[in-house]
């Protein structure tokens, strides 16, 4: 396990603040001779640049963990969406890139070509932040859907705990609509995203010291232990056992619970 150290550099940066409910967070990465990283969902979509490459990519809202190859060094960007809000600036179905990584200029053209260029020529990160936030804010074609929103809102503050019947209800929807809805513009449904917010919610806990896998199960909405087992092998690819040791080694970052790559495979 690599804990955070002079090898490993991961750093959030602020958007503009017009671009606040879009975007959780710009991040980087510097690091030397990296292990291969466990990357868990988070029901979000990125636009990743890597400064050592020719293009950029978005990858697509992830159903389970992926784990990257060895690497020498890595130099990273990203744009991390908020769950649903990326298609306001990529102007394709979500649910199309589920699981994938798109080459930036598929979707964006010569624009994606463009503006990685730029990111890869600027001098520091700030120059590159700057870059983002008005290509961004170009982008933007639309707000996301307000039923949407809220609709991801109440599955975020509930910690997946709620019901899809409600969730529709609330949203003035019916349950079908809603499907479609978070196909479309999150790319995985409302109960997948549930899964995703519960499983944050457990690891939010491990990093504040909760323990007892009983009771956190039946704290965070799972019917028994063995069903928060099955769930996190879904998703992260990885037992309690795992991920408590994880878990506890990245406690030095400012949020392991999204930070990117911060989790090794075993």
């Amino acid at each position: 396990m690599t804990a955070p150290s002079a090898h490993f550099h991961y750093r959030e940066h602020a958007p503009a603040p017009p671009l606040a409910r879009s975007i959780a967070c710009y991040w980087t990465i510097a690091a030397t001779a990296t292990p291969g990283h466990r990357v868990l969902p988070d029901g979000c979509m990125d636009i990743l640049f890597d400064l050592d490459a020719p293009s950029g990519d978005i990858i697509g809202v992830m159903t389970s963990a992926i784990v990257t190859p060895r690497s020498k060094r890595a130099r990273l960007l990203g744009v991390r969406f908020r769950p649903g809000e990326a298609f306001a600036f990529l102007d394709f179905p979500a649910r199309e890139g589920c699981d994938r990584v798109l080459p930036l200029e598929d979707v964006w053209r010569a624009t994606g070509r463009e503006l990685h260029d730029q990111i890869r020529n600027a001098q520091d990160t700030a120059e590159r932040v700057r870059i983002l936030d008005r290509a961004l804010l170009a982008r933007r074609r639309r707000a996301a859907d307000p039923r949407l929103r809220a609709a991801v809102d109440a599955i975020r503050a509930a910690r997946g705990r709620v019901r899809i019947a409600v969730l529709a209800a609330r949203t003035n929807l019916g349950e079908r609509q809603l499907e479609r809805l978070f196909g479309e513009q999150v790319g995985v449904g409302p109960k997948a995203l549930a899964n995703v917010a519960r499983m944050q919610a457990l690891i939010s806990a491990l990093t504040n010291g909760s323990r007892g896998w009983a009771r956190l199960a039946a704290e965070l909405g799972w019917a028994d232990q063995s069903h928060l087992v099955r769930d996190l092998r879904s998703l992260a690819g990885i037992t309690p056992t795992e991920l408590l040791t994880h878990t506890s080694a990245m406690s030095g970052f400012s949020n392991p619970m999204t930070a990117p790559f911060a989790m090794t495979g075993p």
